[in-house]
């Protein structure tokens, strides 16, 4: 059997994560446990650490700043929220923090950049 590669399986889920939240975002609760669902099975099937510490990262400090700015009055969120934000926002910014990471890398390599 071939092994897929976690890039593959990294967009497959990014492609998933870009519909939940653009259909679910009414319904946070149902957005965040499937988010946290999708999540945990991308870092189960690919199993990289170097994934994980930049989705905590930046899971913990980019909704800091969205609790920031929102509370300066900049922006607001709709719905349901926990201190400005809503509860499904750490774990997209997980997922894009990871996207960011695995666009530049194959840029790199690709010697793009």
């Amino acid at each position: 059997m071939k092994k897929i590669k976690p890039l593959s399986i990294f967009l497959l889920f990014f492609t998933f994560w870009l519909l939940l939240i653009s259909n679910l975002w009414p319904y946070p609760i149902l957005l965040f446990t499937t988010l946290a669902a999708l999540s945990l099975s991308y870092f189960i099937l690919t199993k990289s650490k170097n994934d994980a510490l930049i989705y905590i990262i930046a899971g913990i400090t980019d909704p800091l700043g969205e609790i920031i700015v929102s509370k300066s009055g900049l922006w607001t969120y709709h719905g349901t929220t926990l201190l400005g934000i809503p509860y499904w926002l750490p774990l997209a910014w997980g997922i894009t923090a990871i996207s960011v990471y695995k666009l530049i890398s194959a840029l790199v390599k690709s010697h793009f950049i």
